[in-house]
């Protein structure tokens, strides 16, 4: 495998969206400059301190905040995420898990880091199987790391197979997921008691994040934060 991507490299070379680069898609240098936009409450898009969710928009109660990098809007953003999952260039997520890291560090969105467990919104096992990788896990590896925080890949499991949430209208959302997400029983003493950061690579309605958040509050969870790339 390395010797694939260094033989890739050399014929294809990775390149800054950005700046154009070498070395990487999203460069260390372009991400310190990026600008990030002010807090906000995902649900209703209104600014919000810490991007906590509004009292009125918390109708589930199972995540306090999400926390989001930048407006998917944003070309560059956009057509990172674009390439990364249907392009096959997983590496723009691992540029993109080492910002968000960086992004949380800097911004003390979270008080004690410590406290927290990463883990990632799990994808049906045959939609894994076709396009190679789960974005949502590789991005919760970099940010675990760059943070030094344990993380899981595996603790959510898929149940069945759901349509895809951006072929749907926003009233059907909620209801294709609806018991999509389940905990293995000898993975529950993981989830007891503690603070989660579930991570995901985009946000529109959040109904993915709130129904896996809410199966981790079933199973004990104390207070669960979202953390993605982008919402719109």
């Amino acid at each position: 495998m390395k010797l694939f991507q260094y033989i890739r490299d050399i014929i294809a070379p990775q390149k800054c969206y950005a700046c154009r680069r070498e070395g990487h898609f999203f460069c260390p240098e372009c991400r310190t400059d990026f600008s990030c936009y002010d807090p906000f409450c995902y649900v209703c898009k209104k600014a919000s301190t810490w991007f906590l969710l509004h009292e009125k928009c918390n109708t589930s109660g199972s995540l306090s905040k999400v926390i989001v990098y930048g407006k998917y809007n944003r070309t560059i953003l956009q057509k990172l995420i674009s390439d990364g999952k249907y392009y096959g260039k997983k590496e723009v997520f691992q540029d993109l898990g080492r910002e968000l890291g960086r992004f949380l560090s800097l911004h003390h969105y979270l008080q004690e880091f410590d406290d927290y467990i990463v883990i990632s919104v799990p994808m049906h096992f045959l939609r894994r199987w076709k396009r190679g990788y789960n974005q949502s896990d590789i991005l919760t590896k970099e940010i675990a790391e760059s943070l030094g925080l344990r993380c899981s890949t595996n603790i959510i499991m898929r149940r069945r197979y759901t349509k895809q949430q951006s072929h749907l209208w926003r009233s059907e959302r909620l209801q294709n997921l609806a018991g999509a997400f389940g905990v293995k029983k000898d993975d529950i003493k993981y989830i007891k008691n503690k603070n989660i950061i579930l991570v995901d690579d985009v946000v529109s309605t959040g109904s993915t994040l709130r129904e896996v958040a809410s199966v981790l509050k079933l199973y004990g969870a104390k207070e669960i934060i979202g953390l993605v790339v982008a919402s719109d």
